[in-house]
């Protein structure tokens, strides 16, 4: 994980590539950092994104949806696709 603006990084390296080493993972960066940053943007990976509707909006991993709802109160709303010019190119979109 990479902040935006000060560009300070976490790094933790997993055996798995599964939701949930990927949720302890993030869950250790924001414990890191001491809180959850207002927006963060994920890239396309397949562990949080299941696909792309016919809306063009992301299918969440049901276990990313409801961490980001409910677990830690990340956001209070679906999060929605990234545009060229947000993030680092990433197209999954931020997590408000």
């Amino acid at each position: 994980m990479v902040l935006g603006y000060s560009r300070m990084m976490y790094i933790e390296f997993a055996k798995r590539c599964d939701i949930h080493s990927f949720l302890s993972c993030l869950i250790h960066a924001l414990q890191y950092f001491g809180g959850v940053p207002k927006t963060m943007l994920t890239d396309q990976m397949k562990t949080v994104i299941l696909g792309m509707g016919e809306d063009r909006k992301p299918r969440w991993h049901p276990l990313f949806e409801d961490f980001c709802r409910n677990d830690r109160n990340v956001s209070e709303s679906l999060p929605r696709p990234a545009t060229a010019n947000e993030g680092q190119g990433g197209t999954g979109g931020p997590i408000h």
